[in-house]
């Protein structure tokens, strides 16, 4: 048994020896190629390693920074939500649209947008469709919409639309604003709007309706207050003719009185005739009927003057005529026909006007303007009081002459001065006043005469007017 084998092991001795030579020649012959990748090996080793710590920190980095943008996401007080643009699937919420909406974050991942959307037709898949073909045309949209909550209840949002590319996938970035209260107070607003402009709707036509009973109160007044500026004027006239009346009384009545007399003389004359005529009754007889002729011819003179001032102030007052005059003379006039008055009042006009100034206007208005300014005075001035005075002043001041009214009497009230002209007021309403007096002589000193007129007075001090008038009056008298 040891012969056979002897061979075979020197065979695999042999064998050895040739392997132990290949090796050691292939050793020698590759082994620089063999260092060299070896050490390629060990350094892309190494670096694969470097690699796997960057990849792993990179990987720690990515894990870390989605944590913090998921906490950032779900803990942003602003409602996010994130879906499919196409099949409105929800594919992710944070925590304040879950609280706003009443879901747990499970139960509304398995929604859809129309599901969490108002019931309403207008806010059915056909509106979103369109909302959502805005978003993806134009990258983000606005709009306002109806929401349902899990308990079915409905609010308005505001919702900021904006298309993001996600994962490799297009969606829908949507931030949600709970604006129910902003709505409600807008609802309320324009409720009260509305409310509001149909109350203006209804004070307007009240208003309009006020207006013309206004208008036409307004035309009655205007109409009543011409009457009463006529009965002023006609009162005035009067006056006037009361005055003269008066004044001619005396004239007249002398005249009467001489010629009964020369008649008393004329019957004894001629019954001296029937008996024989002396010289000497006839010498008295011509002596008297010489004087009584003198008397009355000077009475009739006063009487003619009179009627004569008397015709050219009705002329003035009732035609409203121009002319040119002197101020004296119409004053003189003026005093002529108020002297009765003024006794009977208990108060004399002292006029301090010098002959010659001269106007081209109105000497009747004019004459008005003094008389209701006299029984102004004797009516509310005098009134309760003797021996008031008034006094007429008047001084040229370039193409104007300044006229000065004053009286002593009681003055006006520091309050009741902004309203004298003002027609219809008066202190003695229901006691024979109409208001319209010192109202008359504003209208006719400023819209006739062309001029302007200013009170001064101190209660209990008396009153004083002031008329400034141009020397020549307008063409065209306003009003």
């Amino acid at each position: 048994m040891s012969e056979p084998s002897k061979p075979a092991d020197e065979l695999n001795a042999l064998r050895e020896q040739i392997i132990g030579l290949g090796e050691r020649s292939l050793r020698k012959s590759y082994y620089p190629q063999l260092q060299q990748q070896l050490e390629a090996l060990k350094a892309a080793k190494a670096s694969l390693e470097r690699k796997a710590v960057e990849l792993d920190e990179m990987r720690l980095r990515a894990e870390e920074s989605e944590a913090y943008a998921r906490e950032l996401f779900d803990k942003s007080s602003e409602a996010i939500l994130v879906h499919d643009p196409y099949s409105f699937r929800i594919n992710e919420v944070n925590e304040a649209f879950s609280d706003l909406f009443g879901y747990s974050r499970e139960e509304i991942l398995v929604l859809s947008v129309p599901q969490i959307s108002s019931l309403r037709p207008e806010f059915q898949h056909g509106s979103l469709a369109s909302l959502m073909d805005r978003v993806l045309a134009e990258g983000c949209a606005r709009a306002e919409w109806l929401c349902l909550r899990k308990d079915g209840s409905e609010f308005w949002v505001e919702v900021s639309l904006k298309r993001a590319k996600l994962r490799g996938m297009t969606q829908i970035m949507a931030c949600v604003h709970d604006i129910t209260e902003r709505r409600r107070a807008e609802a309320t607003v324009a409720e009260a709007n509305r409310v509001l402009e149909e109350k203006v709707a209804h004070r307007t036509r009240d208003l309009a309706r006020a207006n013309k009973e206004l208008e036409m109160l307004l035309g009655h007044l205007q109409s009543a207050q011409k009457q009463l500026v006529q009965s002023e004027k006609l009162a005035s006239l009067g006056s006037l003719v009361a005055g003269i009346a008066h004044e001619l009384n005396t004239p007249i009545g002398n005249g009467l009185m001489v010629a009964s007399t020369i008649q008393n003389h004329r019957e004894k004359f001629v019954a001296e005739l029937t008996v024989g005529l002396r010289k000497s009754v006839l010498s008295e007889f011509l002596a008297n009927l010489e004087a009584g002729c003198d008397s009355l011819l000077r009475n009739l003179f006063r009487a003619s003057e009179l009627i004569s001032n008397f015709k050219d102030m009705a002329v003035d007052q009732e035609s409203s005529r121009r002319r040119r005059f002197d101020l004296s003379e119409v004053i003189r006039e003026m005093e002529i026909a108020q002297a009765p008055t003024l006794r009977k009042a208990g108060c004399h006009l002292v006029s301090r006007i010098a002959p010659g100034i001269e106007l081209d206007s109105f000497p009747g208005p004019l004459g008005q303007v003094i008389g209701n300014l006299i029984a102004n005075s004797i009516i509310h001035g005098f009134e309760g009081k003797a021996g008031g005075e008034i006094t007429l002043d008047a001084e040229r001041r370039g193409d104007s002459v300044l006229i000065i009214f004053a009286d002593n009497g009681r003055g006006i009230a520091a309050d009741l001065l902004p309203r004298i002209f003002d027609p219809f007021f008066t202190t003695r309403l229901g006691q024979g006043g109409s208001g319209l007096g010192l109202h008359i002589v504003y209208t006719i000193v400023v819209g006739v005469l062309g001029g302007a007129i200013d009170v001064k007075s101190l209660e209990g001090d008396g009153a004083e007017f002031r008329l400034l008038l141009p020397l020549v009056a307008p063409e065209h008298p306003a009003g």
